[in-house]
C-alpha cells in the first residue's frame, strides 16, 4: 500500500530507515518543528537505506555529496535539508 509518512529533523542531523525506492515529498514546519514527508510503499521488497538528513542555516557549510531536499521557515530562521544516503541495511521481516 502507497504511504505517506511524516518524520521530525532534529538539527544539524537525523537517520531514518527507508526503504531505497522511498519519495521525498516535501520539507515544511510544523509545530516549531522541520518535517519531512515521505511516500513509501509499506509492502516494498526494495532494500532498506539508511537516509541522514541535515539541516544547514543560511551561509552555512553543505554536506559534501549530499542532495537538497527542501527548505523550512521557523520564525525568523531559514533552515536547508539535504540528504545523503549511508548505504544498504538487511531489511528484517
Amino acid at each position: 500500500m502507497r504511504t505517506v509518512y511524516k518524520y521530525p529533523l532534529d538539527h544539524p542531523v537525523t537517520e531514518y530507515e527507508l526503504p531505497a525506492d522511498c519519495k521525498i515529498l516535501c520539507i515544511h514546519e510544523q509545530d516549531s518543528t522541520v518535517m519531512v514527508w515521505v511516500e513509501l510503499e509499506t509492502e516494498s521488497k526494495a532494500p532498506i537505506t539508511v537516509k541522514r538528513f541535515t539541516i544547514v542555516g543560511t551561509g552555512r557549510e553543505i554536506p559534501r555529496g549530499s542532495q537538497y531536499v527542501g527548505t523550512a521557515f521557523i520564525d525568523l530562521m531559514v533552515w536547508h535539508v539535504y540528504k545523503h544516503e549511508n548505504g544498504k541495511k538487511e531489511k528484517t521481516t
